[in-house]
């Protein structure tokens, strides 16, 4: 007779801990050598990690050693039966060692990893949900695009030294209100989160909005639509070197007692002086007027300190700043410690006694020393009025460049609903060298949902006039035409009249 004794434990199972191990009862009768068997372990908590292990003894009570040990872990029930598709967002934290309380993560959703025909067109039914299902997360739509979007989802608690903690992303309910709520995302901590997401200038003071509760709004000052550059997340505004730049109203706490300030920063050229590439600073004016300017040395990350009666200046380590590559740069005060960090990691430490001076002067991006302006693009800015810890700011940076999350294959319970993306815009149809009664068009195809997959169908037109939306119905229609994905069509329109001059309209259709 042999008989089995199978264990199981949270822990990988070892001749140290199988004493400790739970041990199931109701084992199986074993078969003859070189079969195979198969147990079902019920009773089990959900979303929770088993290891087993199990030995195997004769009629005289000979035991085998410990077999290997096996894991797996137990489904996740459905948060709510309203949401029709889900995925799992694992939080791979292996090298930070601290827990972070309240961090918000980014969240960057593509066709790859999302199914954007089961969402709302404004991702309104997004519901971000503990592992436990118990907590409804805060999240933050910074921008939402048919086939693209960024979204920042405030973690309660982010275990240091994890790769197995998650979080669910649930959508797919037609009926469910807009879940988001951005400034609950930024800690009290969090005196400014300005993600430089504008997507058109607008001249009114405040028009560049601060995530966070503060309300700490920035004006446009000398820029225009090619000031709007694509960022390091999302969207991000160009400098030109030339006095554009970003005025938030004064306050207090930006530089004063502790605080971090972080940005993304990629210059056009790093020439000129230090005043001249200036990220942010807050100054009352050129010379030995109160002001802090944070900037890059030509040598390394820099903070200059100006009052009427003398300065000083803080500087990390040394590091040669590349044009046309982006570098999250930090800086952190403690008390009169200050540290710099680059692309996450610390980048040097100082300490300075002397006072940085409450300068009545606004906050500005991509400007200082009154005159001094950024020749690059800057990206996601933000002040705490507290000293962020080094395991802060490398997950920070995790975050931002997409490192820290991992998701699973998305898990449906139903067919999702019509798909509502239409094919993008056709913006570059163009006409080619005409012959006496035919002229050649050129484009690009478009796909499916956007620029993803293949479209349906083309519906071209033509009229001798300017064609718009509005004398479509109006135009001749061509005969249709299927759409091949993201290559140029060649189709040849053969109607023409000889010395006419015709203008085309083309649209694309999905399936």
């Amino acid at each position: 007779m042999v008989k089995p004794l199978k264990k199981i434990d949270p822990v990988p199972i070892t001749g140290a801990n199988w004493a400790s191990a739970i041990q199931v009862t109701g084992e199986p009768v074993p078969l003859i050598a070189g079969s195979s068997q198969t147990f079902n372990i019920t009773g089990l908590n959900p979303s929770t990690t088993y290891y087993f292990a199990l030995k195997t003894a004769d009629e005289l009570s000979n035991w085998s050693t410990i077999s290997n040990s096996a894991n797996g872990t137990t489904a996740t029930p459905w948060w709510d039966a309203g949401w029709t598709a889900r995925s799992k967002l694992t939080l791979n934290t292996t090298g930070i060692v601290s827990n972070l309380t309240g961090f918000p993560v980014l969240v960057h959703l593509t066709p790859d990893n999302f199914n954007f025909n089961y969402v709302q067109a404004d991702g309104g039914d997004l519901r971000f949900i503990s592992s436990d299902n118990a907590v409804v997360l805060d999240y933050e739509i910074e921008k939402w695009a048919p086939t693209e979007a960024w979204v920042w989802v405030r973690i309660p608690t982010l275990r240091g030294n994890s790769s197995t903690d998650c979080i669910w992303i649930y959508y797919g309910n037609p009926a469910a209100a807009d879940g988001w709520n951005p400034q609950a995302v930024w800690d009290t901590n969090y005196q400014m989160a300005q993600h430089l997401k504008e997507t058109s200038i607008n001249g009114s003071a405040g028009a560049i909005k601060d995530s966070t509760q503060y309300g700490n709004n920035g004006t446009f000052f000398g820029m225009n639509s090619s000031s709007l550059a694509s960022g390091r997340i999302n969207g991000a505004f160009a400098f030109n070197g030339t006095g554009d730049y970003v005025s938030i109203p004064d306050n207090d706490d930006w530089a004063s007692g502790n605080f971090t300030i972080s940005m993304w920063v990629k210059a056009n050229s790093w020439s000129g002086n230090w005043w001249t590439r200036a990220f942010a600073a807050q100054d009352e004016g050129g010379g030995f007027k109160n002001k802090w300017i944070l900037t890059y040395s030509g040598a390394s990350t820099l903070l200059h300190i100006n009052t009427p009666g003398g300065g000083a200046s803080v500087g990390g380590n040394a590091w040669t700043a590349l044009p046309d590559t982006w570098y999250y740069l930090a800086i952190t005060r403690s008390g009169n410690t200050y540290t710099f960090y680059r692309n996450g990691l610390p980048d040097g430490s100082a300490t300075n006694t002397f006072t940085i001076p409450n300068a009545a002067a606004p906050l500005t991006i991509g400007r200082g020393e009154g005159s001094g302006s950024f020749n690059g693009t800057i990206d996601e800015v933000r002040i705490s009025n507290s000293a962020r810890s080094a395991d802060w700011m490398k997950a920070s940076y995790l975050s931002d460049t997409g490192a820290l999350i991992s998701f699973s294959a998305a898990e449906t319970t139903a067919p999702p609903p019509l798909d509502n993306i239409p094919p993008s815009a056709i913006t570059n149809l163009a006409a080619g060298t005409p012959t006496a009664a035919s002229i050649a068009l050129t484009w690009t195809a478009p796909g499916d949902d956007g620029n993803t997959g293949t479209a349906a169908l083309y519906d071209i037109r033509f009229l001798t006039s300017p064609l718009t939306e509005a004398k479509r119905e109006s135009a001749i229609r061509l005969n249709r035409r299927t759409a091949a994905p993201a290559c140029r069509q060649y189709p040849e329109v053969n109607r023409y009249r000889p010395g006419w001059q015709y203008h085309l309209l083309l649209r694309s259709k999905d399936g």
